[in-house]
């Protein structure tokens, strides 16, 4: 939170160091997230998706499907940030649809705003059907939430 990156990496590498001396694979996925949000802040691409996709193949492990929409939605941010809309969308599309499997109206409202700014960014005609489909909504509903994101 202060930006100080190479401290925020320093702690999270010791955790993580910790965590697999003792095993902890749960808690490495965690961490692993962690430094991804460290690197994306820091606009490192290579290095945030390398440690989104460690800490997603682990929730998969643990079938954690929610702390995998976490991860899922957080790799959609970041091809949303390299302007690859086509991948943002797709990602964010499933971050979506996870919240919807959970009920979780903050995720589903947050990420749809997210979904959103990708649409209006890229042009995507078709995302807008696909995200209407998944809330199982109107497309004119998801439009006016997208026309106030």
């Amino acid at each position: 939170e202060q930006r100080q990156w190479a401290a925020a990496e320093g702690y999270y590498r010791q955790a993580l160091a910790l965590y697999v001396e003792f095993n902890d694979r749960y808690s490495q996925a965690s961490t692993y997230h962690q430094l991804g949000m460290v690197a994306q802040a820091q606009r490192q691409w290579a290095a945030a998706e390398g440690y989104y996709r460690q800490a997603l193949a682990l929730f998969v492990e643990f079938n954690d499907r929610y702390s995998q929409g976490t991860t899922i939605n957080q790799l959609g941010l970041l091809a949303e940030a390299q302007e690859n809309w086509a991948e943002a969308a797709n990602y964010l599309l499933q971050a979506v649809g996870i919240a919807v499997e959970f009920g979780d109206e903050y995720r589903i409202r947050t990420r749809l705003d997210s979904l959103g700014r990708v649409w209006r960014a890229g042009g995507d005609g078709g995302l807008l059907a696909r995200a209407a489909a998944l809330l199982g909504v109107p497309e004119a509903e998801v439009a006016a939430q997208w026309g106030q994101a």
